[in-house]
């Protein structure tokens, strides 16, 4: 778990973990961390709170998403937390809208 600016030569140059996964955690942008796991799967992730509890959204896998990009959604997730807004919460609530009376039969 280490701290450092994550830049996109930072990512590329990350070395691949022998088993599990490792984070690398932004010295810039508090929650903004990168996930690197033994597979070789690279992931923009925030950590954040909500609730007392220590959550994380994945943003998106690397390279589909730059760096930027994945900076870019983070701001917008913790604009969201800091004015009372669970993002896991919302994307729950919008599953669930979206589920018919059939498919909630079929699942019991």
């Amino acid at each position: 778990m280490s701290t450092c600016k994550i830049t996109k030569s930072f990512v590329d140059k990350l070395a691949l973990p022998e088993n599990g996964q490792v984070f690398y955690r932004d010295s810039e942008l508090k929650g903004f961390v990168v996930r690197v796991t033994a597979s070789g799967s690279r992931a923009f992730i925030l950590e954040k709170r909500i609730n007392r509890k220590l959550k994380r959204i994945t943003l998106g896998r690397y390279p589909e998403l730059t760096v930027e990009m994945a900076r870019k959604e983070a701001l917008k997730y913790l604009g969201e937390i800091a004015t009372g807004i669970d993002p896991i919460a919302k994307r729950q609530q919008a599953v669930a809208e979206q589920m018919t009376l059939w498919q909630v039969w079929q699942d019991c």
